[in-house]
């Protein structure tokens, strides 16, 4: 048995992290959590070929696989901010979100959320994942074990954006 573990999964039809992307790509950059906060992002079609791959292999492993496009480390918002910045040929502003705002807005879209009958898009559970301070991820047991390397960065998908999400 393998269980997967993937950290930010994107792509088509995604409707958590696009608005995320939409927003970096016109120049503004919310951060949640620290500065220093390392994240790391996986293309969910770099995820299907991972598991395809997996179930295909002739000997797998029973092991916990991390998931990541294979930036070393992942990314610090630092890095985030530059890239975007790199893609978009402009700058990007990062705007730090203080905790206790993004609460107010967990507990204002899970009141909503009730009343329209709906599920919550941000609850106060997902903003302790948001800020989760050490999101890096590592694909090197996977690659070991199976070979499998992502084909998908995040820069890339960021420039060629309206294919991939």
């Amino acid at each position: 048995m393998g269980v997967f573990r993937p950290t930010a999964v994107y792509g088509p039809g995604d409707k958590e992290l696009k608005p995320l992307f939409d927003w970096m790509l016109r120049g503004l950059l919310p951060r949640l959590g620290t500065p220093e906060t390392q994240l790391s992002f996986l293309h969910v079609t770099d995820f299907a070929q991972a598991v395809g791959q997996w179930l295909s292999a002739e000997t797998v492993q029973t092991q916990t696989y991390e998931l990541c496009d294979g930036v070393a480390g992942g990314y610090d918002w630092q890095r985030v901010q530059q890239l975007v910045a790199d893609v978009r040929c402009g700058s990007v502003r990062m705007v730090g979100i203080p905790l206790p705002l993004l609460t107010c807005l967990a507990d204002i879209s899970t009141a909503l959320s009730r009343l329209a009958g709906k599920e919550p898009m941000l609850t106060r559970s997902k903003i302790r994942e948001l800020t989760h301070a050490d999101w890096s991820a590592s694909n090197n047991r996977i690659s070991e074990d199976i070979n499998w390397f992502p084909g998908i960065s995040l820069e890339h998908a960021l420039r060629n954006g309206t294919r991939l999400f």
